[in-house]
């Protein structure tokens, strides 16, 4: 069994090939994390909108392949613009309101796309875990997941296991996608079509939420910024980028 981390080692990928020993396999992972923090580098709570709108057909958070998707619902079948809501949090179908009364949300693990690159068709076991988070949202549905939507659960522990069949030389039609929603651009790519369940795609698509500090502490002080790595990886290179909205 083989292991891939992110540089964090908050989030990793374990896959296991259920194949032919010789069978020629190569997993690209990318994403990001994306935190709010104040002039005292003190990251910020509330990190649970959604920016980019995604397909209605991707699954909330605690849906498997087994699990009907509650659209417009949350996870406790109730309507999702309950007036006991924290405020502005209307409007992110995919994170029910009521799961975030209490939880520090500073971190929201934005757009993980996982390709699959194959020289034959295979059946690959891939599990993704975030101790401090849970997976949101996923496509296509997960096999099994973890925590279970219940009321009261904590966001952490979050685990994820797909049961993943590569595809070689197959045609099928994949769910329509807008052009120029952002989930569309993931698929201009030459992976392998994979299929987990009934539902096939390009790569598996993920997003998560969770709370932790990172090891680089940014602070600000009279208009100066301070970058700190308080890690033992090195770190090379920075990329500051400034926008006051109009210009950057």
């Amino acid at each position: 069994m083989n292991s891939i981390k992110t540089p964090m080692n908050l989030l990793s990928l374990i896959f296991l090939l259920s194949t032919q020993a010789h069978a020629k396999l190569t997993i690209h992972e990318w994403g990001t994390f994306t935190s709010l923090v104040g002039s005292n580098g003190e990251a910020q709570n509330g990190m649970y909108y959604e920016d980019e709108p995604l397909p209605d057909f991707v699954h909330n958070f605690g849906d498997s392949k087994d699990s009907p998707q509650n659209r417009g619902m949350n996870l406790w079948g109730l309507p999702s613009d309950l007036s006991s809501s924290p405020p502005r949090c209307s409007g992110y179908p995919k994170v029910p309101c009521e799961y975030l009364f209490g939880q520090m949300i500073t971190q929201k693990m934005e757009t993980p796309v996982v390709y699959f690159y194959s020289d034959r068709s295979q059946k690959v076991d891939f599990d993704v875990s975030f101790p401090r988070g849970i997976i949101s949202q996923s496509y296509p549905a997960t096999s099994y997941s973890l925590p279970e939507a219940i009321p009261g659960v904590e966001l952490k522990n979050g685990f994820a296991h797909y049961e993943v069949n590569i595809l070689k030389a197959a045609t099928v039609g994949l769910p329509f996608v807008d052009p120029s929603n952002i989930y569309s651009h993931a698929r201009h790519v030459a992976s392998d079509l994979i299929r987990v369940g009934q539902e096939v795609e390009k790569f598996i698509f993920y997003r998560g939420l969770g709370e932790f500090k990172t090891k680089l502490l940014t602070t600000s002080k009279n208009g100066n910024l301070h970058v700190r790595n308080k890690g033992i990886c090195r770190i090379p290179a920075v990329f500051f980028f400034y926008t006051d909205g109009e210009k950057h």
